[in-house]
């Protein structure tokens, strides 16, 4: 990690520039965020580093990997949807999802972590039910690399209030490797308000990303 520093206006404010962290080769943080957290350890290789503005520990920022690749069958699967499926994934509609597009969501479910729990794969009501709204993913080439963007929210299961909103990027850490080490960055706000604010800095952080 290197500091440099952007004049703007005419206050100086520090830009954190993440080099060599697992895939990504080197992505500029927006200026006047702050490194929150970083951990290393645990679970096989598992590793996350959190940034957010100086005025909102709420909005985050965090490269992440779980520690361990994973299966077979869902390595295969993702690997298959970033290169061969094209681009839309799924849109949320309002309408019951159909059985094509619950197979297909069900294959990136070892992917997705905690997003799985979604109302394409959970029709549950009540506190059965779905923790996370899907509302878009998609494949993207991201300069030059394919990943699954997604889009959505955490909620309340029981009463379908929204937590936080997420904007993520999934993709292989080593697509040579038998099986996949899906990675991450995600995007994640306390409500709309602060998504919408914030996003546009986040996309130019991610248009900053050159890849390993």
């Amino acid at each position: 990690m290197v500091d440099s520093a952007q004049l703007a206006g005419n206050t100086w404010q520090k830009m954190i520039e993440v080099t060599n962290h697992r895939q990504i080769k080197f992505m500029r943080v927006p200026a006047g965020w702050t490194e929150l957290s970083s951990t290393a350890g645990g679970v096989g290789f598992q590793s996350r580093r959190s940034f957010g503005p100086a005025n909102n520990s709420e909005v985050k920022l965090c490269l992440a990997y779980r520690g361990l690749p994973i299966s077979e069958q869902s390595s295969a699967a993702f690997r298959r949807i970033l290169h061969d499926h094209g681009n839309i994934v799924f849109i949320n509609t309002g309408a019951t999802p159909s059985e094509s597009e619950i197979a297909l969501i069900g294959s990136l479910s070892e992917v997705l972590g905690t997003a799985s729990n979604n109302q394409v794969l959970n029709r549950e009501t009540g506190w059965r039910g779905a923790c996370f709204q899907l509302n878009r993913a998609e494949v993207l080439q991201w300069n030059g690399k394919a990943l699954l963007s997604v889009q959505g929210w955490y909620q309340d299961p029981e009463t379908a209030t929204a937590l936080n909103e997420f904007f993520g990027f999934f993709y292989d850490g080593d697509p040579q490797a038998p099986l996949c080490p899906a990675e991450e960055i995600f995007f994640q706000a306390p409500d709309s308000k602060a998504y919408t604010h914030y996003l546009p800095e986040l996309k130019r952080a991610l248009h900053s990303i050159v890849w390993n």
